[in-house]
């Protein structure tokens, strides 16, 4: 099956995959070939997109994405994920996790930085440290 990304940025990812598996609002979702039809709001966390193998190329590694909402779209084998925000092992180890940490941390709560947006970027930077362990794991 097919499988796109898109942010505000760019496209992230057009790959042939042989399973997802995504952050949805509710809970994660397995995506396999022949999936039902179906819509999703996303929420917070870590999307897996396992590789495929093909006649010309070897099987890719897995692919994560730190995803923060947006919605997929599944229908036939097309699998069509907008985001609203995603981050890559890259872009997470160029922004150093820790110092987005002491940011997140060190931003006070007022008129426009609600509890509810800190524990939200709280728990996205547990996301990142979580994503960074397994870029440093999967290259060893």
């Amino acid at each position: 099956m097919q499988c796109v990304v898109i942010s505000p940025r760019a496209r992230m990812l057009d790959c042939r995959t042989v399973s997802i598996v995504l952050p949805a609002h509710d809970g994660l979702l397995g995506i396999w070939y022949n999936h039902m039809p179906m819509l999703c709001e996303l929420g917070l966390g870590i999307m897996e997109v396992r590789g495929i193998a093909s006649e010309d190329k070897p099987l890719p590694a897995d692919t994560f994405l730190l995803v923060d909402g947006g919605f997929a779209i599944i229908s036939s084998n097309i699998v069509t994920i907008v985001v609203d925000d995603a981050l890559t092992i890259q872009d997470i180890q160029a922004e150093k996790h820790e110092r987005i940490l002491k940011d997140t941390l060190a931003r006070p709560v007022g008129e426009s930085y609600s509890l509810q947006q800190k524990q939200h970027d709280i728990e996205r930077n547990a996301f990142i440290v979580k994503l960074s362990q397994m870029a440093v794991s999967s290259a060893h």
